[in-house]
């Protein structure tokens, strides 16, 4: 769909990254992302690790706040990535509050632990909308809609499958259509997944 630079388990580094994403006029980062509360300057999004070490592959939002981007989007397909404390003055601090404060002119976030399979078919919708110059509130929210409607187990319409995402910032991109931009799509594979009953994750989402 985006015709964009696409990077796939062990390629999907943070040194590829970073390679790229300075100039990307559209990001999507599809992985591991991992909240601090305490000091959200130390959440980060997980990379494919290239050493033993365990901070390999490791971006913390430190780190994004000092980056410097021209992305018309950022899609933040991971778990949680709008979650932070509230700073007076400066919203809540998380991962998407630093790529926004890194230049992102629009910024799609989580706001709980998502569901991989109902997230990765929201994307896609996402995308196809945006394909047709669909602005971006607008084909999010169409893709929410056609997850309901096209979803065949009762019990996935809950909100918790296809509400987590949001999108802040501007809402027209004209980049997309056009194909003329570069574009970088990283993706690590979940190896594990832990399943809780419905109203658990709703609570635990909540706080």
């Amino acid at each position: 769909i985006t015709q964009g630079k696409v990077l796939l388990n062990a390629e999907a580094t943070r040194q590829n990254f970073e390679k790229m994403f300075p100039a990307a006029r559209q990001i999507h980062l599809s992985l591991h992302a991992f909240t601090n509360d305490a000091n959200p300057s130390r959440s980060y999004l997980q990379f494919h690790p290239t050493t033993p070490d365990s901070e390999s592959g490791k971006l913390y939002a430190a780190e994004i706040y000092q980056r410097q981007l021209d992305a018309d989007l950022t899609v933040l397909s991971a778990c949680a990535t709008g979650v932070g404390n509230i700073a007076n003055g400066a919203g809540i601090l998380s991962l998407a509050h630093a790529f926004a404060y890194a230049g992102s002119r629009s910024t799609l976030l989580s706001l709980w632990q998502v569901w991989s399979q109902s997230s990765a078919q929201l994307m896609v919708s996402f995308y196809e909308n945006l394909s047709r110059n669909t602005p971006i509130d607008a084909g999010l929210q169409a893709a929410k809609l056609h997850w309901i409607k096209n979803t065949k187990a009762t019990e996935l319409t809950h909100p918790f499958y296809w509400a987590p995402f949001v999108q802040y910032g501007q809402t027209e991109t004209n980049s997309f259509p056009k194909n003329k931009w570069p574009f970088v799509l990283v993706g690590v594979l979940l190896v594990t997944m832990i399943f809780y009953s419905i109203f658990r994750k709703i609570s635990s989402a909540s706080c």
